[in-house]
């Protein structure tokens, strides 16, 4: 009864987004040390939903509860999210609501005080522990200078079936999925996707990415901080923004044309034959820490024919109902 509802509201995208977005908070959840990350990417969908209701109807309650937990459960979480919030508010009300900037500055001065206010109630709870680990704690083991930032294609080769090594090797955490891989560019190429909906989605999709190679973006976004243990605390967002992407390309999957589904299976193989050449000479320990061997293009070719022609059979039988519910499951 529930995958009925699910499937009969949101149709195949409710499915992509929950199986990628699902994989982003296990890759997050099961590193011991990192589990309050798994309350941020659990709360990131609520906190946009509640950011973009404020945005169009000036409700700021919940929005500032949600805010408050985060800020309790761990600052870093918060602090993240709460500047990407910021500046997805801003691209919202300015190309897709197209307020005048009376509004605009009206609405982000009450957007500021409520943050402000949220964590300073938080800074009062926590200033026994902030005042400990003033006193006590020691400095972080990682220096400035000695943070090297990743590249596109350490982004880009997260998005396979790779196995990372460790995360002291100073790359970007990223996970949604080999569906990413086709609806990106359907999502950017579709010509029925408003153009409103591609510069807020895109605009924050590059955003997050030049931060991972970019060091004074990089730094921002750890505080200014030099980050001890996990260098990228923030690519956990990049895999939100490529499963919403993801999602509002599903929605007109069956409009795409067979031959730009394989042109892209060609580029996408081409680019993980770069990835596994160019990737090694960049790492700082290993030599190699994505299991980028010919065995794992092999593997991720047939990943890729396979979903190819789950499209195929999927667009000439999702007219059953009965048909298209199993081929969803299926995927």
């Amino acid at each position: 009864m529930y995958f009925d509802k699910v499937l009969k509201i949101n149709g195949i995208r409710a499915i992509v987004f929950s199986i990628c977005y699902a994989m982003c908070a296990f890759q997050c959840a099961y590193i011991p040390y990192l589990l309050t990350f798994s309350d941020a990417v659990f709360m990131l969908p609520l906190i946009l939903l509640l950011v973009t209701n404020f945005a169009d109807n000036g409700k700021i309650r919940l929005m500032s509860l949600a805010y408050l937990y985060l800020f309790l459960n761990f600052y870093y979480p918060a602090y993240t999210i709460g500047f990407f919030s910021f500046f997805y508010l801003i691209v919202y009300m300015v190309f897709v609501k197209k307020y005048t900037m009376k509004t605009i500055i009206s609405k982000l001065l009450i957007f500021g005080v409520s943050i402000v206010f949220t964590a300073g109630i938080t800074a009062i709870v926590l200033y026994p522990t902030a005042l400990f680990l003033m006193t006590k704690y020691a400095d972080d083991a990682t220096t400035i200078e000695n943070i090297i930032g990743g590249n596109v294609l350490d982004i880009y080769n997260q998005l396979f079936m790779g196995e990372n090594m460790s995360l002291f090797n100073r790359y970007p955490y990223v996970y949604c999925g080999l569906p990413v891989m086709f609806l990106l560019p359907a999502y950017i190429f579709s010509k029925k996707i408003d153009i409103e909906s591609k510069i807020l989605y895109l605009s924050m999709l590059v955003l997050m990415v030049i931060s991972c190679t970019i060091l004074p973006l990089y730094l921002f976004w750890h505080c200014f901080d030099a980050p001890d243990g996990f260098y990228y605390r923030f690519t956990y967002i990049i895999s939100f923004l490529l499963c919403v992407i993801g999602c509002k390309a599903s929605e007109r999957i069956h409009e795409i044309k067979y031959r730009f589904w394989a042109i892209l299976i060609l580029i996408n193989l081409a680019i993980y034959v770069i990835c596994m050449y160019v990737q090694p000479n960049n790492q700082m320990v290993y030599q190699s820490y994505s299991k980028s061997t010919w065995m794992f293009f092999g593997i991720n070719a047939a990943y890729m024919l396979i979903y190819f022609g789950w499209l195929i059979i999927y667009n000439k039988k999702a007219s059953d109902e009965k048909n298209k519910k199993a081929l969803s499951l299926l995927f």
